[in-house]
């Protein structure tokens, strides 16, 4: 049976969320659609968040007058279609990164890891390099591991056939990261990675999150597995100027 999130650690999750759109943390609890903007940068974007009944969007300056005419009396089912931002921002919109899963994990398993994972030492960073040849270039860097700590990987005959770790989120949340070598993956190597990586993390008192595409339907069926609780989920849209 899953274990249900607390709500000292939702909490701990929405004012991680709030602070990072500009919005309030009780914000997340209401109905509708609402925008923040936030400081001029060099990327122009509108983030796109959901959770429960509402829907937040954070975005840039240049891109706030458009996007607030264009979301008003709109509701968050409409807003969080990417056919909507393609309407709404038209040649502007330069890629759609979504939409994501998003879903944490508090409580550490009692089952043992599987004794062909363990965590990387300091100093076996070169172990990565036969994992990076076996993805291509684009996977790897989705992947994420080379930004991560505590990294755990599975090891067959020697050989690092997948890896997982995470990033630290403004110090509350692990972002987790994972791999897998094209020529071993559905076997559920990456899994066990992901499995001992959240372990490690929630021991120190961090949340374990977990975010995919939708559409990679291996990818979500390992955060199942594990039991992380969706959250909610998010949209990305990057523009180019005008």
């Amino acid at each position: 049976m899953t274990i249900r999130l607390s709500k000292e650690v939702v909490r701990r999750i929405d004012a991680f969320w709030a602070n990072d759109l500009g919005c309030l943390p009780e914000d997340f609890y209401q109905t509708g659609v609402g925008i923040t903007v936030r400081e001029a940068s060099d990327d122009l974007y509108a983030h796109v968040f959901r959770r429960l009944e509402r829907l937040q969007v954070d975005c840039s300056p240049s891109l706030y007058g458009d996007l607030r005419s264009a979301i008003k009396g709109r509701g968050p089912e409409e807003v969080f279609e990417p056919a909507f931002w393609l309407a709404a921002l038209g040649a502007r919109v330069e890629r759609i990164l979504g939409p994501t899963y998003l879903g944490y994990k508090d409580v550490a398993e009692e089952r043992p890891i599987d004794p062909r994972v363990r965590i990387l030492g300091v100093d076996e960073g070169t172990l990565l390099d036969h994992l990076r040849q076996g993805v291509s270039s684009q996977e790897w860097e989705h992947g994420g591991l080379e930004d991560c700590q505590s990294i755990a990987g599975y090891f067959l005959e020697g050989s690092l056939v997948a890896a997982s770790g995470y990033e630290v989120w403004g110090g509350t949340l692990a972002h987790i990261c994972v791999t897998t070598h094209a020529g071993f993956r559905s076997h559920g190597y990456g899994q066990a990675c992901v499995r001992a990586v959240t372990e490690e993390a929630v021991k120190i008192g961090l949340v374990a999150q977990y975010q995919t595409l939708f559409e990679n339907k291996p990818s979500i069926a390992v955060a199942r597995a594990l039991e992380f609780e969706e959250y909610g989920q998010r949209m990305f849209v990057r523009c180019k100027s005008a």
